[in-house]
């Protein structure tokens, strides 16, 4: 009878302390959720908040990360500044990942369609918090917008099998790719995920986000590179 008593106690504290933890671990998700992108060129950084739009969003940016502060990654190539004196866009850089089958694709593959860049990886909390909310705007807008969710698969701390089980197991419908060389994550200087860059039909990187961001913003977001959503 003591036994069984002590046994139950143990469950009871046990289950005390992992529903502590998921607790603590959801408000720490929710802490570090970004509500905000930055917008880069034609003048000053711009944030784009949840209630906001690209037209009307004038507040001043603050750079955010989930783990370190990081600074906008500078392989980008500048183009020419136009003759209105505006700061101009920045090139989005090219790279090379690769599909569910093996097969090499770049960032050029998709210009003239508005990019959605993600980076990602399954053992990072922050990224999985936010992956509904891509799943969700993708069955919307995949048609149109091209979500490139790239995995960073280093082949230790993630592999493709790491990354394909976790998406399988959730049932996301996106399309992953596999930066397997490390191509992707070294052309944006990647030192901190989720990231995310919004990149326009022309190949110009209009915004971007470090941590998770949600869904809202995401969506509110769009404009910036596609005229099908207000």
């Amino acid at each position: 009878m003591k036994n069984n008593r002590t046994v139950l106690i143990i469950i009871l504290i046990f289950s005390v302390v992992i529903g502590g933890a998921a607790f603590l671990y959801n408000s720490l998700i929710d802490e570090y959720r970004q509500d905000s992108f930055v917008t880069l060129g034609q003048g000053n950084e711009q944030d784009i908040s949840a209630s906001d739009t690209a037209d009307n969003s004038t507040s001043s940016a603050e750079e955010a990360s989930y783990e370190n502060e990081t600074e906008v990654p500078s392989a980008y190539t500048e183009v020419e500044e136009e003759e209105s004196g505006e700061e101009p866009l920045q090139a989005a850089p090219d790279f090379t990942v690769y599909d569910s089958s093996g097969n090499k694709v770049k960032l050029s593959d998709y210009l003239g369609k508005p990019v959605i860049l993600n980076f990602w990886a399954s053992w990072c909390g922050p990224c999985k918090s936010e992956m509904p909310g891509f799943d969700n705007l993708y069955k919307k807008y995949g048609d149109s917008v091209q979500f490139l969710m790239v995995n960073l698969t280093d082949g230790t701390q993630e592999t493709k099998e790491d990354a394909d089980s976790f998406i399988q197991g959730e049932g996301y419908s996106f399309p992953i790719y596999y930066d397997q060389d490390t191509d992707a994550a070294y052309t944006y200087g990647i030192s901190s995920i989720p990231t995310t860059f919004l990149i326009n039909e022309e190949g110009y990187i209009e915004a971007y986000a470090m941590g998770a961001i949600s869904e809202e913003a995401l969506e509110n977001a769009l404009p910036m590179i596609w005229e099908g959503t207000d």
